[in-house]
């Protein structure tokens, strides 16, 4: 079976569960705010941001995993000593949970944070268990069945959310009951799949040892991920803290609404990864430059999501009208986030430049750091989510610029088109409202149709039968 075969069919399961994702994100994201307060939407998005930095708990074990057991097959592993130290990891998680149990009660002086804390440590043990035993699964050959337990998950929380709108249940607090109790039934899936801890031998030293070196392979990588996601993070930590709960469930929504396109093709890193470890670097080369032209001009192109959401919220969601002038920032924003986290995070880890993928990351949260504090200083939200775009600007800028020089490949137009259209968006959105832009991303499509149509269905083709 050739390589694009395989990255099809891997494809499929990947994209399915992300229209599954994408389902459950409408109904979050668009039927739960219509019948919960914008406040309590806060903290459902307040507990949502703690519940992605759990990830960093494992220490980069899973990150680990991952990179030690690409390009593998899963029925090749010597599953007792993967289950062993599986074992061990969860077993940590567990003690960590505990302590952040403790630190609450400790020092949450309002209910409502003590119990956001509270779920977040249950979630932890939930979510690093499951992250692990999928990054080894995803890593190897079991794409389709990861995915498998993620349209589960996703349909099981989206039935929940349902059942609590129609018992007319409008506590943020039931919605992280809803979204914790679903991923336990997706990692209880995936334990039972792997079949793990049916067999676990006593942990030992050696045992430990191997954990400790798996986390030193991933600690970099996972601290590369966790750095790049502060960049968003930050400034809602911030504006939760020097605004209020209400303008950060409304900088969280048009974030939300913009990252749907995110949301579904992030994975199919995932899928591309494995792929690219069995490839020369010849033909990596090759493969990068096709993908990332098409990568550059496509989510341009799906500008039009973003203005079809502007008026559906403006007419289904009006309580948050003052969400949608930050689409201007964030919608961008996110286009540029889609290709970093689809191509050029893929590309750095299949390279294995992982310190360089962490530098780049550190250099661009001290840049937005910078930013949201004379943000902050001049108390203007508007430039808290222009500090995010410029950020991501210089994130994607150095990626590229690295990558480019590593396989010796000179940067073409569509990248200067897609810079004009960020700046040409941001001015007409932002100061003529939404006609003017609307105006302006049908100047940019004409000019993209004219200038690179017969390239781009003849690089598509290319792929489909490379080899």
């Amino acid at each position: 079976m050739s390589i694009v075969t395989n990255f099809f069919k891997d494809s499929f399961w990947t994209i399915g569960a992300q229209g599954v994702s994408l389902l459950t994100s409408v109904i979050v994201s668009f039927v739960l705010p219509k019948f919960i307060s914008v406040e309590e939407f806060g903290y459902w998005q307040y507990f949502l941001l703690w519940a992605s930095y759990v990830g960093v708990m494992h220490f980069g074990y899973g990150d680990g995993i991952y990179l030690k057991l690409g390009g593998k097959y899963w029925n090749t592993l010597k599953k007792e000593k993967l289950s062993q130290q599986i074992l061990l990891v969860t077993l940590s998680q567990i003690f960590i949970a505990t302590i952040i149990i403790i630190a609450a009660y400790t020092f949450c002086n309002q209910e409502k944070y003590l119990i956001i804390f509270l779920w977040t440590a249950l979630y932890l043990v939930i979510e690093n268990t499951y992250k692990i035993i999928t990054m080894a699964m995803m890593a190897t050959d079991q794409i389709p069945f990861v995915s498998k337990t993620v349209i589960i998950d996703k349909l099981l929380m989206s039935a929940l959310v349902v059942l609590l709108i129609i018992i007319h249940i409008k506590d943020a607090c039931y919605v992280m009951l809803a979204y914790t109790a679903a991923h336990l039934v997706a990692c209880l899936m995936i334990l039972y799949k792997s079949k793990l801890f049916t067999n676990v031998p006593a942990v030992n030293k050696e045992c430990l040892n191997e954990v400790l070196l798996t986390c030193k392979v991933g600690i970099t990588l996972m601290l590369a991920n966790f750095v790049s996601i502060l960049i968003m993070g930050l400034c809602r930590i911030a504006v939760e803290r020097y605004w209020n709960i209400e303008t950060f469930s409304k900088l969280s929504f048009s974030i939300t609404i913009a990252s749907f396109l995110l949301v579904f093709i992030s994975q199919i890193g995932y899928v591309l990864f494995p792929i690219l470890k069995r490839m020369t670097k010849e033909s990596q080369s090759i493969l990068f430059e096709k993908i990332d032209f098409v990568m550059t001009l496509l989510p341009i192109v799906l500008y039009i999501l973003f203005f079809a959401m502007y008026f559906f919220v403006k007419f289904w969601l009006p309580k948050y009208d003052d969400s949608l002038r930050f689409l201007a920032f964030t919608a961008p924003c996110i286009c540029y986030e889609t290709r970093v986290v689809l191509l050029y995070n893929t590309y750095f880890k299949n390279m294995g430049k992982i310190k360089q993928l962490l530098y780049i990351n550190i250099i661009c949260v001290v840049c937005s750091i910078v930013l949201y504090a004379l943000a902050i200083s001049l108390y203007d939200i508007d430039m808290m989510a222009l500090s995010i775009l410029i950020a991501e600007m210089v994130k994607i800028y150095i990626m590229q610029k690295y990558l480019y020089k590593e396989y010796t490949l000179k940067i073409e137009s569509p990248s200067i088109v897609e810079l004009v259209n960020t700046i040409g968006f941001v001015i007409c959105f932002y100061y003529f409202g939404i006609y003017i832009a609307l105006i302006w991303y049908i100047i940019i499509m004409c000019i993209i149709i004219s200038a690179f149509k017969n390239k781009t269905l003849s690089i598509i083709e290319s792929i489909k039968k490379y080899k």
